[in-house]
């Protein structure tokens, strides 16, 4: 398609942003955002599959997450592949062909209106200023990109993926395999993602913490995370003193969440595990400090969050300024051990807790 025919279907076809809702049968949903993000946007597929009962949803996404949704959350039908379409144009023509009734647009995309090219009724998410004040989550705020056609939200928000109907015998086959024991399993991402090293916390504060946590919990702890992270959280697994077990990177992104789901609690910096563990239904210590906990946060462990980032220096940075290059941002530095061990006393059932000997007589 020629940039004037674009033109012309533009002239032909206006703007599409009405207030002319009615009910929807093929509804295509672009967030070709990475899995935190990605997996915050599964409550929308919730919201209109409860509203719009009939209506087809398919998602508009990175092909390394369809799997994941496909087979565990039941509110999406099919998705399509966002490496397939990298220009205007081929996104134009996918619309056209698909001929969807309604388009939810939460990636913003910073290009013409997609919706301008076809028939479809067109919603946006618009991204807020994250340091203007009275910011929502951002489940939250893509939700409100559909607030004008579903007043019905389903609650609570999540879980939405339900790896259990998957496979029962996953979970048995990765602990068999990798010989962990029956104790309860705290999962943890001591990972540094080289994408966002300030977002990491210090390995030696990590190992502090996995030492204090087997000396208090009958429990196991397990690293968990994806291959880029797995030296680093190798790095944590030799400084501790105690049992504890590395997966980071030995499983898929169906399987973690099946493992995820049999954990007691997940303890993560900012990543998309935060998120994930969320969506299956698990209590989630977020460490925070170069993003905003409030936007992107585990949604509803807000209580179970330690929030340095009304200290960063470097928010528009993806490294810290004043720290070492490819190291953890000076603000996660403030988070103490302590303080998490506190979280994690709130969630651990009294049970776990080991009845340690009383050596002063």
């Amino acid at each position: 398609m020629s940039y004037w025919k674009i033109i012309k279907s533009f002239i032909k076809n206006g703007f599409n942003q009405t207030n002319d809702f009615s009910v929807f049968t093929n509804i295509l949903v672009i967030n070709e955002a990475n899995l935190g993000n990605l997996i915050l946007s599964t409550p929308v597929a919730s919201a209109l599959k409860a509203n719009f009962q009939v209506a087809n949803i398919t998602y508009l996404m990175k092909p390394e997450y369809k799997d994941l949704l496909l087979s565990m959350c039941p509110y999406i039908d099919e998705t399509i592949d966002c490496s397939l379409y990298d220009d205007l144009e081929k996104k134009i023509s996918l619309i056209e062909s698909f001929s969807p009734d309604l388009i939810v647009d939460l990636f913003s995309l910073n290009e013409l209106s997609l919706s301008w090219f076809s028939n479809a009724k067109y919603l946006k998410f618009v991204k807020p200023d994250l340091y203007s004040g009275n910011i929502k989550h951002l489940a939250r705020s893509y939700l409100d990109t559909i607030a004008p056609i579903c007043p019905t939200i389903p609650k609570p928000l999540f879980p939405t993926l339900f790896p259990e109907s998957v496979s029962k015998s996953t979970f048995a086959e990765i602990c068999q395999k990798y010989n962990l024991d029956n104790k309860p399993i705290i999962g943890i991402v001591a990972g540094i993602n080289p994408n966002y090293p300030s977002r990491g916390w210090i390995s030696e504060a990590w190992s502090y913490l996995i030492d204090n946590i087997l000396h208090k919990y009958n429990v196991t702890p397990v690293l968990i995370g994806f291959d880029e992270e797995r030296t680093s959280c190798e790095v944590v697994r030799m400084q501790v003193e105690g049992n504890c077990v590395n997966l980071t990177g030995v499983m898929d992104l169906a399987e973690l969440a099946i493992f995820i789901s049999h954990c007691e609690l997940i303890i993560a910096p900012d990543t998309g595990i935060n998120h994930l563990a969320v969506a299956v239904g698990k209590p989630t210590i977020g460490l925070y400090g170069p993003t905003p906990a409030y936007f992107t946060g585990p949604f509803g462990c807000e209580h179970l969050v330690l929030d340095q980032s009304r200290s960063c220096e470097c928010h528009e940075y993806n490294t810290c300024k004043v720290a070492a290059l490819h190291q953890p941002g000076k603000c996660m530095n403030r988070i103490m051990v302590p303080e998490v061990l506190d979280k994690i006393a709130e969630v651990l059932n009294p049970e776990n807790v080991l009845k340690l000997e009383n050596n002063s007589n």
